[in-house]
């Protein structure tokens, strides 16, 4: 063997250590719980006036089970991050009492309104390992999109809002 294939291979043994795991990765999904709380706000676009309604009180929300998927791959390449993938789904839909309620376009109504919420949130992250053994060291950056709808109903009116945003 040259002398450069021999001091190329030794220099590739020497510096293996550093890459951390040759390639790994992991699929899982999972339950979580969750209970609302606090205060849904509509802003009207035109006017710009605000009007919120209390998650559990006024809405009827309450504790529910949903669905996450999580994912991720790691690699050798030094100078090409590692993935993680992660996606949850959240729903609320729930029926509740209110008086002189006013959501968008429906004012000043009393009686039974009826609400539901969808919301998607997918997760990128992009992460080196910096140290890989029994302590574990990871830096990267998220960026996180939101993406739902939220439906209002009363017995005369309706309102539907469609939104959605990233979030670095």
């Amino acid at each position: 063997m040259s002398n450069l294939i021999k001091i190329t291979l030794l220099t590739l043994l020497l510096f293996r250590p550093l890459f951390g795991d040759i390639i790994g990765g992991e699929v899982s999904i999972g339950f979580y719980n969750h209970s609302p709380s606090g205060n849904a706000l509509y802003t009207t676009p035109v006017t710009g006036t605000a009007s919120s309604a209390d998650l559990k009180d006024t809405l009827g929300w309450s504790d529910t089970q949903d669905i996450f998927l999580k994912a991720y791959f790691e690699h050798p390449l030094p100078f090409i991050p590692n993935v993680k993938l992660g996606f949850t789904k959240l729903s609320h839909d729930s029926t509740g009492a209110v008086s002189l309620f006013s959501w968008g376009d429906i004012t000043s109504f009393s009686g039974e309104v009826k609400s539901n919420l969808d919301l998607r949130i997918t997760d990128l992250t992009l992460y080196y390992e910096l140290l890989d053994n029994w302590v574990e060291l990871d830096a990267g950056l998220t960026g996180r999109y939101l993406s739902g709808d939220v439906q209002v109903n009363t017995l005369l009116d309706n309102e539907h809002v469609s939104f959605s945003s990233w979030i670095p």
